[in-house]
């Protein structure tokens, strides 16, 4: 806590990155996914947090062929954005679904979750998919030809002359490039052919090409001045019009047949000599790729298909609510869900229509800083103040808004609107947030207080009930071992044993191979003893190994433990490189540094091949060494669910 210049505490908060760690774990997901174009792609990607873990934010790159990587979308306080593609879908947790993919769409995709833990450090995880999107070839008139050239043709090494023969005609070989063989009568294949692009049939004049987009407002006329001439051996047998719209879907709009001008689709639509068309009174509608297709045919009955495309884009301008464009100051503050602090928000609309494309818009503050990151909601974009200044916000559309072209020049959206604001009154208006939030917050702690009373209440009365259920004060004396006590009973529970003039209460095992055991270490150093270890996995498996002539020394050898011989290969022998060794534990014995770095008390032997007494881990995952370790039984990433350590008497 530091003091501001007007006597006014300011929190500062440090965010510390840590890279290395999982603060989640990740489901399957595929590594490539192809597809064609047209098609829908989904990249699964989901996961789950690790205890104490809190996401505050998701964000998806991508990064093209061409080596540029790119914010593709982000889920930032519960909205999901996609600023760089239209018709994209968030998948529950972390994928995306692309519609309607394109060749453009090919890429190297990924998604980096920031989460944040109860210690305030920030963990950025993520996964990549390699994303490739294939397109199928396009046939001229949708005929596919093999014929012989009428005229052979010499080659220009050896001067020998050569009929050709040719297989198409292709107006687009698809992505990547189809290449097809060629077969013989008698089957040999031939791969190795070149491919030529066809001549064209007809030359264009200078007209609108994709690159060159064509833009309009909504209500206006557009003309593509499609045109061409033909060479005198080709003759014009057909001329159509087409419009794909950013859905993927493809229709005719319309064509010439026998000399007549159709539109199929669409209403005043006229023909503009000698290939291209007007639309008249457009809407958002008209937008998409045009393209005219005109079939010609030569003197030999050859069918040529020549075509141009342009994209054309309609825009229509934002429509406000009662016609009036307002900057104001909303009543209640908002709270930052990953800062937990509370910010007076400002709001700039209402529209009911934010046009097409959406508008956005820009906020400047007093001091003339402009803010152009404020989100949409409910008619307006919200801009969360975080430093305060006292004087007038203004809010105006940003100059990149295409539909802003649209607006009347007397539209109210083309000046800037304001609203004044006190930074003494935002103060107060934050205290008071603050206050309320700290009564729900204590109300809430009373709520949780009762019902944890409420709780160990009723585990008191039944610890209670288990202690009647087991009457410990009834086991007949002079039992130094759980075998001693197997003798007289067959169900596990606590039983007090005599060891050396020492009376203890002990949890006795009186079923597992045999019966007989007991954890107390204490044990033996009264009689010859064996120890059983029994180990289980997430996954289900099992295994046990057991220690012969089992021994831990006194306190003066820090409890040295021993052992004399070892059975159980299945789990094999973790123990071997700690026998001899003194139990350490955080602030006691030569290897105190492994039990502060692997979280429990052990027999430590710089550091550990085993630690039954790790970290809980509440899944298989740990970091390296760190959990419930059997390292010959599941290695040392893999925390184990439950153990047992416990000795009986040998016979």
């Amino acid at each position: 806590m530091v003091e501001a210049g007007r006597g006014v505490p300011i929190t500062l908060t440090i965010v510390v990155l840590v890279a290395g760690s999982n603060a989640v774990l990740w489901s399957s997901s595929p590594h490539s996914i192809l597809a064609c174009d047209g098609h829908e792609v989904t990249i699964p990607w989901s996961f789950t947090l690790i205890p104490n873990e809190t996401v505050i934010s998701i964000t998806w790159f991508v990064e093209r062929n061409d080596g540029t990587k790119n914010l593709f979308s982000s889920l930032t306080e519960g909205e999901f954005f996609s600023p760089s593609r239209q018709h994209v879908q968030f998948v529950p947790n972390a994928g995306l679904r692309l519609q309607n993919v394109t060749d453009s769409d090919t890429g190297v995709y990924s998604v980096h979750v920031s989460t944040l833990d109860g210690a305030g450090h920030v963990t950025i995880s993520n996964r990549s998919a390699a994303v490739q999107v294939t397109a199928p070839p396009v046939l001229s008139g949708g005929q596919f030809l093999a014929r012989h050239r009428s005229a052979p043709e010499k080659d220009d090494v050896t001067g020998v002359w050569h009929v050709i023969l040719e297989c198409g005609q292709f107006t687009d070989r698809g992505r990547p490039p189809v290449t097809v063989q060629w077969r013989t009568p008698s089957g040999a294949v031939y791969t190795n052919v070149n491919y030529r692009e066809a001549s064209s049939a007809l030359v264009w004049s200078s007209s609108p090409e994709v690159k060159e987009n064509i833009t309009a407002c909504a209500g206006d006329d557009v003309s593509i001045p499609w045109s061409f001439t033909t060479s005198p051996t080709e003759t014009v047998i057909g001329i159509t019009w087409f419009l794909e719209r950013h859905d993927g879907i493809r229709t005719i709009l319309s064509s010439i047949i026998d000399g007549e001008f159709f539109s199929l689709s669409r209403q005043h639509v006229q023909l503009v000599p000698n290939a291209g068309v007007r639309l008249q009174n457009v809407t958002v509608r008209d937008t998409g790729l045009y393209s005219v297709h005109v079939s010609t045919s030569d003197d030999a009955g050859h069918v040529t298909i020549n075509n141009r495309s342009a994209a054309v884009e309609i825009s229509a301008p934002p429509v406000l609510s009662d016609g009036q464009f307002l900057a104001r100051r909303r009543a209640a503050p908002a709270r930052d869900d990953v800062t937990g602090t509370w910010h007076v928000v400002l709001e700039c609309g209402q529209f009911t229509d934010r046009g097409q494309p959406p508008i956005n818009v820009q906020w400047t503050s007093p001091s003339g800083t402009v803010h152009t990151d404020v989100n949409y909601q409910d008619g307006y974009f919200l801009l969360p103040l975080q430093a305060v200044e006292t004087g007038n916000y203004t809010c105006s559309l940003t100059g990149s808004s295409p539909a802003r072209r649209c607006l009347a020049s007397d539209s109210i959206l083309l000046r800037e609107t304001a609203v004044y604001v006190d930074d003494e009154n935002v103060k107060w208006t934050v205290m008071e947030a603050n206050q309320r939030e700290f009564i729900e917050k204590e109300e809430r702690l009373r709520q949780e207080n009762e019902a944890l009373k409420s709780q160990v209440q009723n585990l008191t009365q039944r610890l209670h009930q288990l202690q009647d259920a087991i009457d410990i004060e009834n086991t007949p004396s002079g039992q130094a071992s759980c075998a001693d006590i197997q003798q007289q009973y067959s169900m596990s529970g606590v039983y007090k044993l005599s060891v050396e003039n020492v009376s203890m209460s002990v949890y006795c095992d009186l079923v597992t191979d045999g019966g007989g055991w007991t954890n107390l270490h204490i044990l033996t150093s009264s009689r010859r003893v064996e120890m059983r270890v029994d180990l289980q996995a997430y996954d289900g498996t099992r295994a046990f190994v057991v220690y012969g002539n089992y021994t831990i020394g006194n306190s003066s050898t820090n409890y040295t433990f021993n052992y004399d011989t070892f059975q159980g290969e299945d789990a094999g022998n973790s123990l071997l490189i700690h026998k001899g060794h003194e139990f350490a534990t955080q602030d006691h014995g030569s290897n105190a540094h492994c039990a502060v770095t692997y979280h429990g008390g052990w027999w430590f032997n710089d550091c550990l091949r085993s630690n039954l007494n790790g970290i809980y881990r509440p899944n298989a995952t740990t970091p390296h060494a760190d959990g419930i370790i059997w390292a010959d039984f599941k290695m040392f990433e893999t925390s184990l669910k439950r153990t047992e350590m416990k000795i009986r008497p040998l016979s």
